[in-house]
């Protein structure tokens, strides 16, 4: 006879609400923020302001993507649902937007940025309450939703 019980609790722990991984979030959009500063710094090369300006957001989406699909401990129906809203919110905000390249542009420089921080601050505000999910994608369309008419 043993002393131990049976039950919900015998199985591998799943994520709670509140075990999130947020630190690789905040490391990006740090680094996003620096770069964003180095962007408009007159005294940097052209070359070099250019592969600041448009690489790192470009790397930065790959990278959050990647933690927010892998690493970020949510659950997969909410990576589900912040990877359609990370996908189809700017690009309706693109859609909508003037039809210039110009803009377009400085729409993915300081849009994917502006994405990043909305979702993380989302993620940090919203971390230990349910339906957080929809909360960070309410939060990601109240970023991404006024560029078209700004």
């Amino acid at each position: 006879m043993t002393t131990e019980r049976e039950g919900p609790c015998d199985g591998p722990r799943s994520a709670s609400p509140g075990n999130l991984r947020l630190w690789p979030a905040w490391l990006i959009a740090a680094v996003q923020a620096v770069a964003l500063i180095l962007s408009v710094t007159p005294s940097i090369q052209n070359v070099v302001r250019f592969v600041v300006m448009m690489g790192w957001p470009a790397l930065a989406c790959l990278l959050f993507a990647a933690w927010l699909l892998f690493g970020s401990r949510l659950r997969w129906r909410e990576k589900g649902g912040l990877a359609a809203a990370s996908v189809v919110f700017p690009a309706a905000s693109a859609w909508l937007s003037v039809r210039d390249p110009a803009l377009q542009t400085t729409l993915f420089c300081y849009g994917v940025p502006l994405a990043v921080f909305m979702l993380t601050g989302a993620l940090t505000v919203f971390e230990r309450r349910r339906r957080r999910a929809f909360r960070q994608i309410a939060a990601l369309l109240s970023g991404v939703a006024p560029i078209p008419w700004s």
